[in-house]
Parts: structure tokens; sequence; C-alpha cells
């Protein structure tokens, strides 16, 4: 006799409860009223009597359901009592794996695996059970180990292609869920598949159970032609008070063959605006950029076209160009501004991309409260914080969520800050500081930062080339709030909170008079990164792949879906198919799947004054890479190399888990358990009402 969870023994400790009750339990003796007793002298009695078991065959019962029930958790069984293999010539269980990803609509080879899945449904005996498992990058089961043939079936027959991507490890991790909780002898896989590179992860500890056959059915054609869109990437930018766009793409041979003459063509709204033509080396891919394309008003559905082929859903990519999202910013000078004191600045701004800025340079004289209007953020260019009514308005600016940077710089120093308006920086500004050792440099910098997060990798930007001849020193309560530090480990970037908004304080200055870092090759993105944080700024997606989830959250950086979700109206999502799915405001559901390649609709349910937004959802690129797996590694690291493919062992050594659950003693316990416990009742109420 063997115990699988021996551990559950320690539950015999309860045969002490009847043992208690049986000593404790005292015997209620029955008053009887007698004459009175006055004239009796009292003697004292003492009762010596030493506790006993009464109802010996009581305890005995007890004692006994308390055992069984015990074993029973202890998964008692023979170890003798079954054999220690089990061959192949019983039943076998066996899974269907068909491949149900994109890349399987090239030609016809979803038709023939429709037609292997139903010949190895046929193939099941009487005493097999079989699972068919569609996967893509998901799996799902139909009819899970079952003897119903007619199941298995139907679910072959509904199923159809999807628009996901090959990923062979979630389908044989159910598989080997399925096959270990199988009391077949035999365990036995089909694999369907046109078995993809791109599908197959060689660092995934995917294994199967040992002597599990393998049959793979490879639906691959050998060396295919598939021309793609791999990606595409579009720059905006407003010239001469117009929206215009440039879109550049990249065309894919997955081929062995040369293809020349591939014809590209933009398509907008679904018209075309532009065409070309490339060639392609066999396995290459070749770059082509349209010229800028003027855009309409509001939102636009775009998509590059690439020739025609067997797998014609890659020969497109489709993207969405929102109204363009540039920033204005306006950047303030003092009355002793130099000359050209802001021309680095302004200059950096200009060719921003992604997004663009619409940059004004004025004196702080000639501030007006209406140039905060549209603003995303106001740079104080070595000019004091304003009083009066300005200072009031862009102190009101900040705190509705607006970006202020501050240079400190020659003409910005203590008496620049008074104490009404000390707590629009973050500390003290002192005096200005010459290194008397020669120049310092940026030493440290908070990579964390979204200032400084691009320039974390290797080789993404030096700043430690930059020479700094002079800097304003400032004094800090919290040094958690510095971004970037000099050498001497003074302040360099300090971050300061404002209500919604965000201060940047600089304490040297933004062109050549104090530094040379306007010389640097890090000066552009330095810029445009403090003026993106400041303003808060997330750029719009133009694409999403299939099987990305879309957040509905009402901070989204597209405009259209912040308004759509602010009217606290239901909105409903209408996929290419046709599909469509309710969001509830405030609902629990507030993502959107994207499980089909296209156009996803988000709009009001009933209607409304706010225009519709849109999502546009392509192929995984790696789907296009039709290139094939090599088999035999495949098989080799899932299952042990004498078994893949066919002649698993005719014997397998059953496992401790498998022998008990072929025996289930426990069952039997639990059930004498109860009838020993149900007797127990009965035997008990009876002897106390003989008491």
């Amino acid at each position: 006799m063997t115990l699988l969870a021996p551990l559950f023994l320690v539950g015999l400790g309860a045969l002490m409860v009847p043992v208690l009750v049986h000593l404790i339990h005292k015997h209620q003796k029955e008053a009887l009223l007698f004459p009175s007793l006055m004239f009796i002298q009292r003697i004292p009695y003492k009762d010596v009597r030493r506790q006993q078991l009464r109802h010996k065959f009581l305890f005995a019962l007890r004692c006994l359901a308390l055992l069984l029930i015990a074993f029973a958790f202890a998964r008692p069984f023979v170890q003798n009592s079954a054999p220690a293999t089990v061959f192949d010539d019983g039943g076998r269980e066996v899974v269907i794996l068909v491949d149900q990803s994109h890349s399987m609509q090239y030609g016809d080879r979803w038709d023939r695996a429709v037609e292997q899945a139903h010949a190895a449904v046929d193939a099941l005996g009487p005493a097999d059970r079989g699972t068919v498992v569609f996967f893509a990058e998901r799996a799902q089961a139909v009819g899970q180990s079952t003897t119903d043939i007619a199941v298995l079936k139907s679910g072959i027959d509904a199923a159809k292609p999807t628009a996901g991507a090959t990923r062979f490890g979630p389908a044989l991790q159910l598989a080997g869920r399925v096959l270990s909780e199988s009391e077949q002898p035999h365990l036995e896989v089909v694999i369907i598949s046109d078995f993809q590179r791109s599908g197959w992860d060689r660092m995934s500890d995917v294994r199967l159970p040992s002597g599990t056959t393998v049959t793979p059915i490879d639906l691959a054609d050998g060396d295919v032609a598939n021309v793609s869109v791999a990606f595409v990437s579009v720059r905006q930018g407003a010239e001469s008070g117009q929206e215009r766009a440039t879109v550049s793409a990249r065309v894919v041979n997955g081929g062995a063959d040369a293809v020349e003459g591939v014809p590209v063509v933009l398509v907008l709204n679904g018209q075309e605006v532009q065409r070309q033509s490339v060639n392609l080396a066999p396995h290459g891919s070749e770059a082509v950029t349209f010229a800028p394309v003027l855009l309409p008003q509001g939102l636009s559905r775009g998509a590059v076209r690439a020739g025609t082929d067997a797998l014609p859903e890659d020969n497109q990519f489709r993207f969405v160009l929102t109204p363009s999202n540039s920033l204005s910013a306006l950047i303030l000078e003092g009355s002793s501004a130099r000359q050209n004191q802001s021309l680095y600045l302004r200059r950096a701004l200009a060719i921003g991309d992604r997004p663009s800025f619409r940059v004004d340079v004025r004196p702080l004289r000639q501030f007006r409260l209406s140039d905060l209007d549209g603003r995303a953020i106001v740079v104080l260019n070595e000019a004091p914080f304003p009083t009066g009514q300005a200072g009031s308005r862009i102190r009101e600016f900040v705190q509705e969520g607006g970006g202020l940077l501050i240079a400190l710089g020659e003409a910005n120093g203590p008496g620049a800050w008074p104490a009404e308006i000390a707590d629009m920086i973050p500390g003290t500004v002192g005096e200005r500081v010459d290194p008397s050792r020669g120049p310092t440099a940026l030493a440290t910098l908070e990579y964390g930062s979204p200032v400084f997060d691009v320039f974390s990798a290797p080789r993404s930007g030096d700043f430690g080339s930059a020479k700094f001849f002079r800097y304003r020193r400032l004094s800090l309560p919290d040094q958690g709030s510095v971004l970037a530090r000099f050498s001497d480990g003074q302040p360099a970037l300090v971050e300061h909170a404002v209500g919604d908004g965000l201060v940047l304080v600089w304490t040297s200055t933004l062109d050549t008079y104090w530094n040379d870092l306007a010389l640097q090759p890090v000066y552009l993105p330095f810029v445009h990164r403090m003026v993106r944080h400041l303003s808060g700024y997330e750029e719009v997606r133009t694409a999403f792949m299939v099987g990305e989830v879309v957040e509905l959250t009402d901070d989204s950086p597209d405009p259209l879906l912040r308004a759509l979700l602010r009217s606290g109206e239901e909105l409903v999502v209408q996929a290419p198919s046709g599909a469509r799915q309710v969001i509830a405001p405030g609902g629990a559901q507030q993502v959107v799947e994207l499980r089909e390649s296209g156009f996803f609709e988000i709009r009001q349910l009933e209607g409304g004054s706010i225009p519709p937004t849109v999502v546009a959802a392509n192929l995984d690129p790696r789907e296009s890479d039709l290139s094939r797996l090599d088999l035999a590694e495949f098989l080799g690291s899932v299952v042990p190399f004498e078994t893949a493919g066919g002649g698993a062992a005719r014997a397998r050594e059953l496992t401790l888990e498998e022998r008990e659950r072929r025996q289930r003693l426990w069952w039997y316990l639990l059930v004498a358990a109860l009838f020993i416990l149900l007797a127990e009742t009965a035997l008990s109420n009876r002897l106390s009402r003989v008491a």
C-alpha cells in the first residue's frame, strides 16, 4: 500500500475527539423529590469512581469513520494491483492541432487542412478519444477528449482561418495538458500546419508527455512568391496653412525569385493618389516614398498597396491620418535680450516632426493675455516672471495643465523671483557660477524621465561632450526633482509641478552664450523632448497590429476618441466584418481587441454631433514570412527525438498519479465513512433515549 499524499495522515489526530467526548461526558441522574430532610444529619459523600468508556461500539464507529476519511485524503493505492507500464494496443488519446493563422489562406492550404483534419478524426477507433485544437496566436479546443466524432467534425466545419499570427507554443501547451490528464495507454498529436518558421520560439520550454507520438502534416508549398507591405510611416506638417503628409512604405519580397515592376499605390479615402513601381530582389525589400499630399479636413483613411499574389491581405497596409496635432510655443525674452538669443531654440523647434511645432518669439513687454490662447508651452528665455495680470495669466495657464520652461541665464537672477511668485520655481535662485577649474559638463542624467529616456541606449547621444562655462546656482529643498546635474553636483535641469501643469528650470542658457550645448547633436532631440514633456504630448498611432488592444480612456492622445468618451454616451465599435461591440460609459469593458484586419470604426450608438474615429489594424509582418521550420529540429525540441514523427515506444512507465487515478480507492473509503457516520448517528440517538 502506497500513499500519494501522506501528509493528510496528520488528520489522524482527530481520533482524540471521540476519546474526549466519551471520557468527559457526564451521565445526568434524574432528581427525585423527597420530604423535608431538615431533621436528618448531613453526611458528606465523595464519588471516587474513575471515568470509564461507555458505549464502546459507538466509540469504535466514530474512530473508524475519522480513520477512513484521513486515509481517503491521503490517496492510497496498491503498487502491485496495476502494471508498471501500459502498451499502445489499447485506446488512443489523439489531439489534432489545426493551424488557423492567416498564412493558411495562401492558395488552397485551408481547404487541405480541413480535409486532413477530417481524415484524422475518421481514423479514430471505438476506444480512442479525440480533441481538435485550432490555433493562431492563441489556442482553443473543440470537444476536449471526446468519443463523439460528430462533435469534432462539426467543430472542424465551423472553423475559419483568422487574421492572427502563427504561434505553436500555446497549442502545444494545451495539447500537453490534455495528454497528461488522459488515462489512455497511447498518446498522439497530429499537427496540421504550413509550419512557418516565425511561429516557433526556439527558446520556449514546451514539452509533450514522454511517449507521445507526433505526426506532422506539412501543407507548405515549397518556395512560394509573396509580396507584402511590411511597414508604413507618415510625416505630417503644415505648409502655407495647409496640412500635408509624406507617406513612406517598405515593400518586401518573400519569394526566392526576383520580382520586377511591382506597382505600389497610395490610396487616400478610397481614391488612388499616387503610383510607383519597384524591383525586388529575392528575399529583398525596398523603401518607397511618395510625394507630399494635401490632406482633406478631418480624419482620413489611407492604405499602401503593392502587387497581387496568393495571399492578398498582406499586400496592403492600412493607416489613419488625423489632423495635425502640432504644438504651439510662445518664447518670451527679457528687455536686455541679446541679439538672436532664441535663434537656436526657435530653429530647433521649427524642424520638429511628430509633433510639429509652431513658435512665436516676442519681448516680454509686448506680452498680451490673449497670447496664451491655444498654446501648449511658454518659454521664459532669460526673462523674469511677469507681475500683475500677465503673471496671474501665466500662473493660471500652468495650473490648468500648460507647460513652462524657464532658462535662468544672464538676466534671470535672484531679483526676478519675488516672494509672491516663489511657488512657480522649485527653489531659490542664486548668483551665477563660473567654474574655477575650467568648463564643467553634464555628469548625471535621470534616464527614467521622459526628457532623457530616449538617450538611455548606447550611442543614442552624448551630453558629456558639451562644455558649460557658466550656470546659475539653484538651491532646492527637494533634491528628488533634479533631472540633470553638472559634474560638481549642482542642478542643471529641475522639474516642478504646479497644479495640473509642469515647470522645467534650466540653470544655464539655451544658446551658446554660457555653453556650447546648442552646437552638439543632442541639442535638437533634447529641446524636443523637453517641450513634449511639458505639453504632455502623446503621439496618435496611425496603425495597429492584429492581436493588439486599444484602450478606451478619456485621456487618449486621439482627440476624437477623447471627445467620444467624454460625451458620456454609449459607443459602438464596428469591426471590418460588420460585427458590433457596444461600450457602456464607465463600464468594465473599456478595450477594443483587434481580431481582424481592416478599419475599426468607433462612434456614438445613437448618432450625435461628434464625428467617429477610426483604428487601422494590419497583419503581423511576421505572418508574411512563409519560410518553413526545420521539422526535425522542431519535433525534437517538443518530444524525445526517438518518438517524434511516429513510432512511439510501445510501453511507457505509469506515474504514481496515474496508478492512483486508475484505482480510485479514496472514493470507496469516503463512501464507507459516510455509511459509518449514518450508522453512528442512528445508534447515538437510540442510546440517548435509553439513557
